[in-house]
């Protein structure tokens, strides 16, 4: 369930990320995801062309940067980190 829930908190943030593309414009905002019953809150964070957005109870967080077109995903408790390329079509 943690692992659907972190998919659909990316999912959300690429599709904001895509959606304001063209805009510069800086922000924070309080995600609430419902699913299957349960809520799962986060926090998002946007400047420019770069992104961050957290979930809570899980291991790690995202950080977009669309000026570099590259996602990674941050795990600090493992001091690790998945690099994705970040197609914003």
């Amino acid at each position: 369930m943690k692992h659907i829930a972190m998919v659909t908190g990316i999912v959300l943030s690429m599709v904001l990320a895509v959606c304001i593309n063209l805009w510069a414009i800086e922000f924070s905002a309080d995600m609430i995801t419902k699913s299957a019953g349960q809520t799962i809150t986060g926090k998002m964070y946007m400047k420019d062309k770069k992104m961050r957005s957290e979930t809570q109870g899980q291991p790690g967080y995202s950080i977009i940067r669309m000026d570099k077109n590259i996602v990674w995903f941050v795990m600090p408790d493992t001091k690790t980190y998945m690099e994705m390329a970040y197609d914003p079509s």
